[in-house]
């Protein structure tokens, strides 16, 4: 019972992080998509999400450890209400031994408050070395 449970979690945790999200969307990669190099990472954010048309993305491996970070920059008019779209490669990845990670994308938080910190995660696999 205590492996189902834990199947049950595992999958609720997954199917959160990448939920649909009104101030964001992921077009690549797709969640649970095994990566490869470089990595596209395509997608769109409201405004709000950017400061001074940027916001920032990590790729993590399974462990929380970062892989890699990125300054994610609006392709277009970034103060607006709307969605603007964003597209940033990662052009070095050295994951070793580790299977499925995440990639972070972090709103824009020039304040520093913890209260105006959000982020979207995206669940991925990286194939075997």
């Amino acid at each position: 019972m205590k492996k189902f449970k834990f199947i049950l979690i595992s999958l609720a945790l997954t199917l959160s992080a990448c939920a649909p999200s009104a101030d964001i969307q992921v077009f690549s990669p797709s969640p649970g998509e095994t990566i490869g190099v470089p990595l596209v990472l395509e997608g769109e954010a409201r405004g709000g999400w950017y400061f001074e048309g940027s916001l920032s993305a990590d790729v993590m491996n399974e462990k929380g450890i970062i892989l890699a970070s990125q300054i994610l920059q609006a392709d277009g008019d970034w103060m607006t209400n709307s969605l603007v779209p964003f597209k940033s490669e990662f052009k070095t990845l050295n994951w070793g031994t580790s299977e499925s990670g995440k990639i972070v994308i972090h709103k824009a938080n020039p304040s520093g408050l913890p209260e105006n910190d959000e982020s979207f995660e995206v669940p991925i696999k990286f194939p075997k070395l």
